[in-house]
Order: C-alpha cells, then sequence, then structure tokens
C-alpha cells in the first residue's frame, strides 16, 4: 500500500478509576418448628408472623461480610498537560489513515484518479491543532518525546502534497511526484503508535509544568522547532519523509546577525538554520528559517 497506514487502532488515553468499597451483609434467621401436643401437624411457636422466634426457638445467626475499600489515586503529572495534546494526536492519525485509504483507491496501475472527496479527506487530517495544544515549557526529553509524535503526522501528511483534483498518467509530473512522495507516509504511519505510547508513558512520570507566558523565550523555542519540523517535510518542494530523533541545537544570537547573502537579519539557528521570530499579540510567534 503506496500510502503506509497500517491498520492497528489507535491508542485512546485513559484516565484512572476510582473502585468504590461495597459491602455486603447477609442474615441468615432460622426457626425452630416443633411438634404440637397432640401429635398434629407442626406449628410455629411463640409468634404470630413468619419466621418469629418463641421460646423453645433457636438462636438467630448472623453472618456479615464486609470488602475492604481501596481508592485508586493519581498524582497530578506531566500528562494531565498534554492530555489534549495526546488526544489531538490520535484524532489526527485516524483522520490521516481514512485520507490514505481514500488516496490509495484512487491509484492505479497506469493512471492516479483523485476527486474532490480524496482531496477533501487529505485537507481535513490537518496537524495544526496538535501543534496548537503542545504546551511550552516542557523538560527537554518531554518536549522531544512530544516533537517525535508531531513529527510523525506531519511527515505522512506531507506524503500527500501532491494530492490534486485530475486524472494523472505516466507522462505527467503529478503522476511522477505522487508516486515519488505517497511512499514516504509509510514509516510514520507505522512508527506512530511506539511514539505517542512513549511520550504518554513518560508524561506520567514527570511532574506537572507551569504554564509558561505565551511571548516567553520557551514559548518562542517551542515555535521555532514546529517550524523546523514543518520546514524539514514540506519546504524545498519536500514531501514527508523527515525523521526526528534528537532535540537539536538552537542558539539565539546576542544581537540580530545578518547571514550572507541574506538581507534579512536572523535572531538565532536551529541546526545551523538561521531563524528569526517576532511575537504578535493575539497572533503568536511569526517564525521564519532562512533556508532553500
Amino acid at each position: 500500500m503506496i500510502g503506509g497506514v497500517g491498520t492497528a487502532d489507535p491508542p485512546v488515553w485513559q484516565g484512572p478509576v476510582a473502585r468504590r468499597a461495597v459491602a455486603v451483609v447477609v442474615a441468615v434467621m432460622s426457626t425452630l418448628l416443633v411438634a404440637s401436643c397432640g401429635g398434629g401437624p407442626a406449628t410455629s411457636q411463640g409468634g404470630s408472623g413468619p419466621g418469629s422466634a418463641g421460646a423453645g426457638s433457636s438462636p438467630t445467626s448472623v453472618t456479615t461480610t464486609t470488602t475492604t475499600t481501596t481508592t485508586t489515586t493519581t498524582r497530578p503529572s506531566s500528562l494531565d498537560d498534554l492530555k489534549a495534546f495526546f488526544t489531538a494526536a490520535s484524532g489526527v492519525d485516524t483522520g490521516l489513515r481514512a485520507a490514505a485509504i481514500a488516496v490509495n483507491g484512487g491509484i492505479g496501475t497506469d493512471r492516479i484518479v483523485f476527486d474532490q472527496a480524496v482531496v477533501d479527506a487529505v485537507h481535513a487530517a490537518d496537524p495544526g491543532a496538535v501543534a496548537a495544544a503542545l504546551v511550552a515549557g516542557l523538560p527537554p526529553p518531554l518536549l522531544q518525546s512530544a516533537l517525535v509524535v508531531y513529527n510523525d503526522l506531519v511527515s505522512r501528511r506531507g506524503a500527500f502534497n501532491g494530492v490534486t483534483v485530475g486524472t494523472f498518467t505516466p507522462s505527467d509530473y503529478d503522476y511522477t511526484y505522487n508516486r515519488m512522495c505517497l511512499r514516504n507516509g509509510a514509516a510514520p504511519a507505522a512508527r506512530f503508535a511506539d511514539d505517542l505510547a512513549a511520550s504518554e508513558r513518560l508524561a506520567a512520570t514527570l511532574p506537572p509544568v507551569g504554564p509558561a507566558a505565551p511571548d516567553s523565550l520557551a514559548a518562542e523555542e517551542l515555535a521555532v522547532r514546529l517550524m523546523w519540523i514543518e520546514l524539514g517535510n514540506n519546504g524545498c518542494a519536500g514531501c514527508g519523509g523527515f525523521v526526528v530523533k534528537d532535540l537539536v541545537p538552537l542558539t539565539r544570537y546576542a544581537v540580530p546577525v545578518t547571514p550572507p547573502g541574506s538581507p534579512t537579519p536572523a535572531d538565532g539557528n536551529i541546526d545551523g538554520i538561521p531563524f528569526s521570530a517576532t511575537y504578535v499579540a493575539g497572533t503568536g510567534w511569526d517564525v521564519v528559517l532562512q533556508a532553500c
């Protein structure tokens, strides 16, 4: 399958479940029936209602069984901070799998046919919501694991960059471009579930993260790193296949520096690529990477 969607369902985040105590009380009462003096039928002695105990009755026996109360509690952790991120990531994963099925349905042996429904399925699987849910100020190991999850999605979405409405044959550029790009979604689709689970496990072991101000350096760093992933998968006519493993170095300059051949000063560089970042109130960080 060119789209490389796989068949595994995405994991679903589940919170702890508290169990209520249950008390079970069983009362067993026995009443002795004795024969009448005249040898007639047996009758109940000493009481007028069913089961009443009177003279000559055996004592009442009561058996009580009580279960132990067990309450499951969970400490606050970074898992709480990233719950929205993980939920959004699982949702986009589902959308990308649906898009891949639609795309694969349009690929024939000698032509590719994409209609508007296929294009709409691709556009619906937008990783932008995942980026918006990522929290700034995470400790480096957790930030890296979250960026790996995000990159899996952006890489898969980038593999669909050539999907447009039309019919394409081997003589068309779009035919060759799609054949080249669509295979880039297979590897990140295959590893997504493991990457997501690993990030969730790590988040559950770390304390909560205090919210970083939207105009803070932590928020700027996150915006730059997200743009770096976007560029790696989609910049310079790219179409997915970018791999993120390590937290690449990010350097800020003491004063802006204009790179050779560029008319625009850079505020720093990420993995050697100059960047400029400007905070816009109400909008967020405007990041430009000087590549391509």
